[in-house]
């Protein structure tokens, strides 16, 4: 059914689409799966793929953002200009100027924070003078969504009005990630071999480390056990990853095939039997773990970000943050290798979760926002 009014003309700002992150991948499925009847978007992208950690680097690398940024919103005058911040230190300094700019120009203008620090939250919600101060701008926001009712609290908590906060969540293709007709919906067939995925960037944070260390901890304990880890991603640790797993002869145990993408990035699901994700990041929700759950794997996990909201013991093992080490997170592995009734009993459910996350029901209601957007303009 075509529209009987005009487009809404949303300016949209997240980093480039080449680069590799999941706040580029959001905005890529949102602008590429919105009804074109519903929505117009224009994207300007305000950082580099690949922004330079050169601290010296940095301002000017938000002045030209920011430049940019304001002579798109001068040339096209949209009904709604949507940020897309991380609640933490590294992302807000640009994206507390990009609103200043675009409220400053008369802008009608929604956040929708990805990333979230606790401690950020916090410093808002106590009243100390610096987080007063981001408050005060934040607040400038005509509309705001987060990932967890968890954050949507601590918002309210902090004084937002809560008839301007709202839980949305992040997106991605369902059906893409469901295992192809014809395919029993387990990796084990492959010799017996029980397949473990960890899909994410490879840096300290995102608890790589703690599993290389469950994999050698599983091949001293249980030597002789079928296990194989595909470790996929690129970041800070590609190249310490692999000369650890080439120096403790690994090799025949941990694969390392890089950043995966498209058609890759599904095989890689459809060929697991269990998905590992023992981070210690300031997380959202991960879309990895999205996907893991659209692909019908078990999950184990940290309760970062909104997992914790998400997630219960009858979607996979939750290893609380102070207890990860390479024993308990290769102990709770062990522990779903040797069940499979319980895998599946966690895949068929985590395969009906996922359905909350797919494109066209976030895309339906993400349009539903910014018309509450444009009317307050």
């Amino acid at each position: 059914m075509k529209a009987d009014k005009k487009p809404l003309d949303v300016l949209i700002a997240s980093r480039s689409f080449d680069f590799r992150g999941g706040v580029a991948n959001y905005v890529h499925a949102l602008v590429e799966h919105t009804d074109k009847d519903l929505v117009s978007f224009t994207h300007v992208a305000v950082s580099k793929a690949g922004v330079s950690s050169s601290t010296w680097r940095r301002p000017f690398e938000y002045l030209d953002s920011i430049v940019r940024f304001a002579k798109v919103v001068l040339d096209i005058r949209p009904d709604v200009v949507h940020l897309n911040p991380s609640l933490n230190q590294r992302s807000l300094p640009l994206h507390v100027c990009l609103l200043l700019v675009a409220k400053a120009l008369g802008q009608s203008v929604y956040l929708f924070y990805h990333g979230w620090d606790d401690r950020v939250a916090l410093a808002m919600m106590n009243g100390t003078w610096m987080g007063r101060f981001l408050r005060g701008l934040l607040r400038r926001a005509d509309y705001c969504s987060v990932l967890s009712e968890q954050f949507q609290n601590q918002l309210i908590q902090a004084g937002w009005d809560p008839s301007r906060v709202q839980v949305l969540p992040l997106m991605i293709e369902v059906a893409a990630y469901q295992a192809p007709a014809g395919d029993g919906g387990t990796a084990s067939g492959d010799n017996g071999t029980f397949h473990i995925l960890f899909l994410s960037r490879l840096a300290p944070d995102k608890g790589v480390w703690e599993l290389m260390a469950a994999v050698e901890w599983l091949k001293r304990t249980y030597p002789d056990a079928p296990l194989q880890l595909t470790c996929a991603g690129d970041g800070s640790e590609y190249e310490a990853l692999k000369s650890h797993v080439q120096a403790n002869g690994l090799e025949d145990m941990v694969h390392l095939p890089g950043y995966l993408r498209g058609e890759e990035k599904h095989a890689a699901y459809h060929g697991a039997d269990l998905f590992v994700f023992p981070s210690f990041h300031a997380e959202g929700f991960p879309i990895a773990v999205i996907e893991s759950l659209a692909a019908g794997l078990p999950v184990i996990y940290t309760p970062v970000g909104a997992l914790a909201e998400i997630l219960g013991p009858e979607n996979g093992a939750r290893i609380e943050l102070d207890d990860v080490s390479g024993e308990t997170v290769g102990d709770e592995i062990w522990q779903l290798y040797q069940d499979p009734d319980r895998r599946q009993s966690m895949g068929e459910l985590n395969q009906k979760v996922a359905q909350r996350f797919d494109v066209r029901i976030v895309c339906a209601d993400t349009v539903d926002v910014y018309r509450r957007v444009a009317s307050r303009k």
